[in-house]
């Protein structure tokens, strides 16, 4: 037997009677994998997968307000997110360095990506 919903399409039953779905979604201009599965079709209740397709749609709204709140919180040095970059940046290192060097005659740029 197969599910047939609006959002998932249809999501056929696997042998042993489990179900199982997945798709690729932009979030935040990154690529997210999603995945549900059940062990038998009639374990889902009618309204879990109208449920799960409105988590799934609210996604882009959870990430931009964490990435607003996180920025909010960048001109704080004491700030644990100000915290965590610089222990990233410490134990990783910078994404891209640039060095900037001036003369009265010239200014040159370098920079070197990871």
């Amino acid at each position: 037997m197969a599910i047939e919903h609006d959002y998932f399409g249809i999501i056929a039953t696997e042998p042993g009677g489990g179900v199982y779905w997945s798709d690729n979604i932009d979030v935040g201009e990154q690529s997210v994998s999603i995945s549900l599965s059940a062990p038998d079709e009639d374990d889902i209740p009618a309204d879990a997968l109208d449920l799960a397709a409105a988590m799934i749609l609210a996604l882009e709204g959870f990430d931009l307000r964490s990435r607003e709140a996180m920025l909010s919180e960048v001109d704080d040095r004491t700030s644990e997110v100000t915290e965590y970059i610089i222990q990233a940046v410490e134990e990783l290192g910078s994404p891209c360095r640039t060095s900037w060097s001036t003369s009265p005659e010239t200014a040159t740029s370098t920079s070197s990506g990871r």
